[in-house]
């Protein structure tokens, strides 16, 4: 059992937060291709859940002598099955996007979660779904397609890709007249 406080992520729409004591049992340590960063995954006792700790925000860490047992039930890897990359304590969401002609074949060829669905419309575009953990890191994904995909639902993430992508576009057209 390690016990540890946390930093939280710093985002600008929920200033600043101090560090919360966590106390939990690791189960394991995974590295991100997306983020480039290491995560500590286990059940926290503090939130009676697995969470994902970014190790880079562990802060005083330190080893207690409880011990553990492995955890019962649906092993970790069904859990980390749902994540899109690490993070796979989020709630399970059905993501629809609709990717433009241009892009459908590159998208087609690849498996990008395990979960996922394809669908070919009349005029070459691409359905693509997915059951995925949460909406964080998948976002990032959808943003890099720019304006070759539509985001379908969840419609908080519609929402949310689409100010993303109109602070953007205000940002070059300021530049673009100044």
């Amino acid at each position: 059992m390690v016990t540890f406080d946390y930093a939280p992520a710093r985002y600008a729409d929920l200033g600043e937060r101090e560090p919360r004591r966590a106390v939990v049992r690791p189960y394991l340590l995974e590295p991100s291709l997306e983020t480039h960063a290491l995560y500590l995954i286990g059940f926290d006792e503090t939130r009676g859940a697995i969470r994902t700790f970014k190790v880079e925000r562990i802060l005083d860490l330190s080893l207690t002598p409880r011990t553990f047992d492995p955890p019962e039930g649906p092993d970790l890897e069904s859990v980390l099955r749902r994540a899109w990359d690490i993070i796979a304590d989020q709630p399970d969401t059905l993501v629809r996007l609709r990717f433009a002609p241009s892009v459908a074949a590159r998208v087609r060829e690849a498996t990008w979660h395990p979960t996922q669905r394809v669908e070919e419309e009349a005029g070459g575009s691409l359905l693509w779904s997915a059951r995925v953990a949460g909406t964080i890191e998948i976002r990032l994904w959808i943003l890099r397609w720019g304006d070759e995909v539509e985001v379908l639902a969840p419609p908080e993430l519609r929402a949310d890709v689409a100010a993303t992508l109109r602070r953007a576009l205000g940002r070059y057209e300021r530049e673009a007249s100044g």
